[in-house]
């Protein structure tokens, strides 16, 4: 539905009036009636509930040969594992426009040299995007220079953070957050970047159209020891039982604990509170944890896809899964 009030549509039989309702600004009243139910992780604009991780249609997106073998030639390898990333649903108004990052630690950057990504980074946007990035932030030089001139100013960094983010109220003696640059992705295309590039996100404009689309990334077929080392799980298993549970991975690729609802509402637990309110009462997944010091607070737990079953794949698809072992040779059956 477009609206409360509005006709249920097909996508498939309502072909042409489903795009124009995704493809089209919102209203007033619109936005408005969106956002009091609009998922978890909002102002991100990309949600965490196990639906969204395997998606049919955001496989047929992971498993497209182009994409495989643009990807293949960026990361220098021919087997590949794609990521099991979230689904991109941001409304109009939404982003956050100091959030400069990487998703590793600059200070202790895993890939120390410049041939290409260790990992491919990339975001499809079926709707107009924007994608914000720093220029020349990738190279080993630029972290030389990053540490010799952040270190004194990020003196509680743990060599074994998994991401970074800028904070703006602190000296910035490259300019980093001057040059920034915002980049438009039109409909149906879609942006890649190193893993070692300096990048964020803007709020989307009021007058656009939600933001659809879907991460995707790559990076050398196999199981990370860290990944287990941080989670207690091989990072196969735990790609093949998120694909036939329907759920999400423990980790994102940069081996972070992939959360729920945002990890402040932890520490806030009023903010989680005003969603579980919109909630019906005795929702199975409403309950509570207790903090470190014996509070007892809500929680919840992720709900699960009734119904769910694991989409298709193709025999591409199951070798970027890790369902099927890649050849020998690396072959794949794509020209």
């Amino acid at each position: 539905r477009s609206h409360a009030d509005g006709p249920v549509l097909d996508p498939q039989a309502d072909r042409d009036s489903f795009l124009k309702v995704v493809t089209s600004p919102l209203s007033k009243s619109t936005l408005k009636e969106y956002g009091k139910g609009w998922c978890l992780h909002r102002g991100f604009g990309a949600c965490c509930d196990p639906a969204v991780f395997h998606l049919p249609g955001v496989w047929k997106v992971r498993e497209d040969p182009r994409l495989y073998n643009l990807a293949s030639k960026l990361v220098g390898a021919k087997e590949l594992w794609v990521d099991v990333n979230r689904s991109i649903q941001k409304l109009p108004g939404e982003g956050e426009s100091e959030f400069l990052h990487w998703d590793l630690n600059p200070f202790a950057p895993k890939d120390a040299t410049d041939g290409g990504p260790t990992i491919l980074c990339g975001k499809v946007c079926y709707t107009p995007s924007r994608f914000v990035a720093v220029k020349g932030t990738h190279t080993s030089e630029f972290f030389a220079q990053f540490q010799a001139e952040y270190a004194q100013h990020y003196p509680d960094v743990k060599a074994s953070a998994a991401k970074f983010g800028l904070d703006f109220t602190k000296p910035d003696p490259l300019r980093l957050v001057e040059r920034q640059r915002e980049f438009a992705v039109p409909a149906g295309c879609m942006v890649v970047w190193s893993e070692r590039l300096l990048h964020g996100q803007v709020k989307t404009p009021l007058d656009s159209p939600i933001e659809h689309g879907c991460y995707v990334g790559f990076f050398p077929a196999g199981s990370r020891a860290r990944y287990k080392k941080v989670c207690g799980v091989e990072e196969r298993d735990d790609r093949l039982a998120s694909y036939r549970e329907g759920r999400a991975p423990l980790l994102w690729p940069s081996f972070d604990q992939i959360q729920f609802y945002p990890k402040r509402f932890k520490n806030f637990p009023n903010l989680l509170q005003a969603y579980i309110d919109k909630m019906p009462a005795g929702h199975p997944s409403i309950t509570t944890r207790q903090t470190g010091n014996g509070k007892t607070v809500p929680h919840l737990e992720p709900w699960r896809e009734q119904g769910y079953a694991p989409p298709a794949l193709s025999p591409l698809g199951r070798k970027l899964l890790g369902l099927d072992e890649w050849g020998e040779d690396g072959s794949n059956g794509v020209g």
